[in-house]
């Protein structure tokens, strides 16, 4: 039986993966060089916060 939270995590997990398909897919070479340096500014910190989520992951304790 899944909880509203399980819902709105899964819903976030399923989102993430829609956004890292739409940056793979979008092609780069339109960009500014200053739009390129502010993407990889923003998914480098996206990467640290994914890093921190899955150690959550990984220590949470399961029922």
């Amino acid at each position: 039986m899944y909880s509203n939270r399980d819902e709105v995590m899964e819903q976030a997990a399923e989102s993430l993966v829609a956004i890292a398909a739409t940056l793979l897919e979008a092609p780069l070479t339109p960009l500014s060089d200053d739009s390129v340096v502010e993407l990889a500014r923003q998914v480098e910190r996206s990467m640290r916060m994914l890093i921190a989520v899955r150690q959550r992951l990984a220590g949470s304790p399961r029922p």
